[in-house]
């Protein structure tokens, strides 16, 4: 889906930055117009089996644009994310002391591939794998290839079959600060992600997939960095809520 940056900015700029009727039944909701490439602000209403479908469809034309003629862009993240989050149930560790994330399980919301609108370095992205793939390479020829509109499983294997195996990233400890940045960008615009992954605590988070470096490994004694990364995070999500 191809969006018209310019007609979402003039449709927004009617809101003056305050979304927090968006969505409502007074202001309606954001529509685009496939044939003409405009959006506009309409008072349809959404059946509720089409809502989930609604807005991923939305967060997928948002993302990957440059918005800077938008208002308040990180108040219209929190806002679509809160109407497409509306509630996130909490579950029980399925391990002692233990909660083993992947994608596709009642702990998805920790893994990078769940769909939630983030916004990093004046981008949208509707997943953290999107924003960390499309970021990662620092050479110009490399940054940014990643199709923001796939899902977010398929980035690596479109991407390694239209350019051929992709060079390495800088190092080790680029690719923490990496995904450390873009971590910290898909909580700080998602407040149901955020309160999920308090309630984790005090629980150790353990990525369960095959990569030795941000997950547990096949061998099962992986680094788990991106574990690491969201318990840290959750750290700091609990002391700055003490001290405030």
């Amino acid at each position: 889906m191809a969006s018209n940056v310019s007609s979402l900015a003039n449709t927004l700029s009617s809101l003056d930055g305050d979304y927090t009727t968006l969505f409502t039944p007074k202001e309606g909701c954001l529509q685009y117009n496939m044939h003409s490439g405009n959006w506009s602000i309409s008072r349809i209403k959404i059946p509720p089996a089409k809502r989930d479908e609604y807005y991923r469809m939305l967060a997928k034309a948002l993302s990957g644009e440059k918005l800077d003629d938008i208002s308040n862009p990180e108040g219209l993240a929190l806002r679509i994310n809160q109407v497409f989050h509306e509630r996130i149930a909490y579950s029980e560790p399925t391990q002692d002391n233990q909660i083993h994330f992947k994608s596709k399980s009642k702990f998805s919301y920790l893994s990078n591939f769940h769909p939630t609108l983030l916004l990093f370095r004046g981008r949208f992205y509707p997943s953290a794998e999107h924003a960390y793939q499309s970021n990662k390479f620092s050479d110009e020829e490399h940054k940014g290839l990643y199709d923001p509109h796939l899902p977010a499983q398929k980035l690596k294997k479109a991407f390694k079959t239209k350019n051929g195996h992709p060079p390495s990233p800088e190092d080790d400890q680029a690719r923490l600060e990496l995904m450390q940045a873009v971590v910290k960008a898909k909580f700080a615009c998602n407040r149901a992600l955020k309160e999920a992954l308090i309630q984790t605590s005090p629980y150790e988070l353990v990525e369960a997939t095959d990569s030795e470096f941000w997950g547990k490994g096949r061998s099962g004694e992986g680094l788990n960095h991106l574990g690491k990364i969201l318990m840290a995070l959750r750290s700091d999500i609990l002391e700055t809520s003490k001290s405030n």
